[in-house]
């Protein structure tokens, strides 16, 4: 079938070269390379790994494979949520049969997890990177898609959950991980800041 509009490939390919040594085809090529660069950083400090999955992905096959790392200890967000049930009953006045447009939603990301689960996950955290917080070396940082001033609402709420550790950062996402996401994503990361580094 001839194309109708010539400048259209209905099957782009994008050639990345210089990086066949940053991808890996399996789980076990995978967790090897994290060793190898887990035991670097390990002369630096603590080290943290965050897997982040959107719908769709194994999340077992994920947590088999951060196991296999040999991990001190494993912070499952999902453990935070409040139940389906619990759930369902908040946010009834939000679903409807409509999948595309439904009802705009004000509720805040906290109202999605049980509030004396997350703040024990929190001290958790606290307690496991104290030192990098009391140094100064911990720092937050904030991605979002599409709506700068939702995400500055959101920044101040991470904020207020960690008031002793620094927002570095705000940004929006890329679009290699926003094609996936679609809009209205809201995120967090950390990361250790070395010594004589900003």
């Amino acid at each position: 079938m001839r194309n109708k509009y010539h400048n259209y490939d209905p099957h782009p390919v994008k050639k990345i070269e210089g990086h066949n040594s940053e991808i890996w085809e399996n789980y076990d090529s995978a967790a090897e390379e994290l060793r190898k660069e887990a035991e670097k950083r390990k002369k630096q400090g603590r080290v943290l790994v965050v897997f982040d999955l959107y719908p769709g992905v194994r999340k077992e096959e994920v947590l088999k494979l951060a196991a296999s790392l040999g991990a001190d200890h494993i912070l499952d967000m999902e453990s935070c949520r409040k139940s389906e049930e619990e759930r369902l009953k908040e946010f009834e006045d939000y679903i409807t049969d409509d999948r595309v447009f439904g009802i705009l939603c004000h509720k805040k990301l906290k109202d999605f997890y049980d509030s004396e689960k997350l703040e024990a996950m929190k001290k958790d955290v606290e307690g496991r990177f104290s030192d990098y917080v009391t140094k100064g070396q911990l720092k937050l940082h904030v991605a979002y898609t599409t709506d700068e001033e939702t995400a500055r609402q959101w920044k101040e709420e991470v904020q207020s959950m960690f008031p002793d550790i620094a927002i570095s950062r705000i940004d929006p996402l890329s679009f290699s991980v926003t094609c996936h996401t679609g809009p209205g994503v809201l995120a967090i990361a950390a990361s250790h800041a070395l010594d004589g580094v900003e």
